[in-house]
């Protein structure tokens, strides 16, 4: 009877789970329908949850994780994205710099350019900025201005006193193009010529017209800017100008102008530009001609001879200046103002103009 019973008693408690204890009075949950243990034994306390609870928290966790990993794949491509949109964002900003480096460089090369003249005797650099002797314009149409061979009545020249690289002359190291070399001369305002060497890439200026075909050859090409058949012609006499009235507007007066004077058409709103500035004669006419005011010039160099020397005066060097002035010419120029004086004079309207008055009476006696 007593061996019935305790099968019996064993029975049941396999049947509605047993509690046992692990020897701190602390039950220890068995799993129901079987007396396999949990994979990890947890002390029932309290406050413990029970454990359908747990087995859908582990469910939920699950859940969140993979919710979580979603979280984590959308951030990294909301991160991506953000990534390109600022790539994209500094990719615009550098084209937008460099598009406001362009227009500087261009506003810049309209006013005028910054030449170096590092082979003048005294290697100072000379600006012509503001001046408009060298600016960019527009390319005018060349057809029938290009023709194979060296330029007929040559003679290298700019604007500018001296000759050579960078000023009437662009080597080999330029790599200019037939084109770009042509764009020099249309840039240099004085420039009536050009020859390009195709086989060496080298660029010269002239200052010449021409009204003859060049020497035919297969090496060289010849740029007219205003055609072949065209002849510039300045009224152009020796000694100072007669009914001289200096000054760059009707009223304005002399003024020296100052090279290191950067305000806007500062170096436009003066009279006088000294030997700093190292212009040729025809760069002192181009002054005058593109002042809608002047009417007359005056370019001035001092005349140097050794002493005992049988050969003529030359020009000594960085004693060159130009002047303008408003008086219309009605009269031949007159002497230099001294033997070690050279002038010239130009008449923008030629000497016998009777016209309109551009600038007030009276000369400054130069």
């Amino acid at each position: 009877m007593v061996a019935f019973l305790a099968i019996l008693a064993f029975c049941l408690s396999a049947a509605i789970g047993l509690q046992s204890f692990d020897g701190t009075n602390t039950p220890i949950k068995i799993a129901q329908g079987g007396n396999k243990p949990l994979m990890r034994m947890e002390k029932i306390g309290e406050h413990d949850q029970p454990q359908s609870e747990i087995q859908e928290g582990a469910q939920d966790a699950e859940g969140g994780g993979e919710e979580a990993g979603e979280e984590a794949e959308e951030e990294e491509d909301k991160k991506k994205e953000e990534d390109d949109e600022e790539e994209e964002d500094q990719d615009k900003e550098e084209e937008d710099q460099d598009q406001e480096e362009e227009e500087s460089e261009k506003e810049k090369e309209e006013e005028g350019i910054v030449v170096n003249r590092s082979n003048l005797t005294n290697h100072t650099h000379i600006h012509t900025q503001h001046l408009h002797l060298k600016q960019v314009v527009p390319r005018p149409p060349r057809e029938g201005k290009i023709k194979s061979g060296w330029c007929a009545n040559w003679e290298e020249g700019s604007s500018i006193v001296h000759t050579g690289d960078m000023i009437s002359f662009f080597g080999s190291h330029h790599d200019l193009t037939e084109a770009a070399c042509f764009d020099k001369c249309d840039n240099e305002r004085v420039c009536e010529q050009a020859v390009y060497a195709h086989n060496s890439s080298e660029c010269f200026l002239g200052i010449n017209s021409m009204e003859a075909d060049p020497s035919a050859d297969s090496v060289h090409t010849c740029y007219a800017k205003h055609g072949f058949k065209y002849k510039k012609e300045l009224a152009v006499k020796d000694g100072w100008c007669n009914e001289w009235t200096e000054g760059w507007a009707r009223g304005s007066g002399a003024r020296q102008c100052n090279l290191e004077d950067i305000t806007p058409n500062a170096q436009l709103s003066c009279s006088h530009w000294g030997p700093e500035y190292a212009l040729s004669e025809l760069g002192c006419w181009q002054l005058c001609r593109d002042n809608q005011h002047c009417t007359q010039a005056v370019y001035e160099v001092a005349m140097f001879q050794d002493l005992g020397s049988s050969e003529p005066p030359h020009i000594e060097d960085n004693s060159w200046h130009c002047f303008i002035g408003v008086h219309n010419m009605t009269a031949n120029p007159g002497t230099n103002r001294d033997f070690t004086k050279h002038a010239k004079c130009f008449a923008k309207n030629g000497f016998q103009f009777s016209g309109h008055l551009a600038g007030g009476g009276g000369g400054l006696g130069r």
